[in-house]
């Protein structure tokens, strides 16, 4: 009897010491993947992506995704680009001299990008009629894992969203203005200057701020 009554300790015991392992690597699982839902909230998405254009075969975004500010280097008239929107219609950044411009850089793949269209739609229209700000959108399509330029503008009009979207087909845009991840920003002064690059989702009401801080 005393035999038994030791195995049924011994056995009791072991599975004691299961549940607490158990619960242990519950629990380690658990805080990887907040760690890993943090890091994708602060950062934004990224892709080892490459060009499919006919000229290059360029990696152009990283795990690398770095805040910026300051000017690329680059002459306005270097930055300068003249990209066709969803609707045909053509739009030069030269064109919008003289005024702020702010312009995010997304794409369908990246979820943090598509939660955030909704947000990026109420600040468009609720800045449509600011003659003082041009609000521009960029998507590159042909570029590994985004839609060719026809199935994203049949995916955009489904969508119903009004805001701009300027088709940088191959990611010649994107290389030029250093774009490692997506969702990222891009703040443009009155004078054409670059004065803040921003990876990762910026809610209006903080835009609105940087904004209010550049000339």
């Amino acid at each position: 009897m005393l035999m038994i009554e030791t195995m049924d300790r011994d056995h009791r015991h072991r599975k004691q010491r299961l549940k607490f392992s158990q619960f242990g690597l519950q629990m380690s699982i658990l805080a990887v993947m907040l760690t890993m839902i943090l890091v994708l909230t602060l950062t934004g998405c990224s892709n080892l992506a490459t060009a499919t254009n006919d000229t290059a075969t360029n990696t152009i975004m990283t795990d690398d995704l770095s805040t910026s500010d300051g000017t690329t280097g680059m002459s306005r008239t270097e930055r300068n680009f003249t990209l066709t929107d969803a609707k045909g219609t053509s739009f030069t950044l030269e064109q919008a001299v003289g005024k702020k411009v702010y312009i995010k850089f997304w794409a369908t793949w990246c979820p943090i990008c598509l939660s955030g269209l909704s947000d990026l739609e109420q600040f468009s229209q609720a800045k449509s009629m600011d003659s003082n700000l041009v609000v521009l959108t960029i998507v590159s399509p042909g570029v590994k894992g985004e839609m060719n330029r026809e199935d994203f503008i049949a995916w955009y009009e489904q969508q119903g969203y009004t805001f701009p979207v300027l088709l940088d087909d191959g990611g010649q845009i994107v290389r030029l203005y250093g774009i490692r991840g997506y969702p990222t920003s891009v703040f443009i002064d009155t004078s054409g200057q670059i004065v803040k690059t921003q990876p990762g989702h910026i809610a209006s009401v903080d835009i609105d701020v940087l904004l209010d801080s550049i000339k």
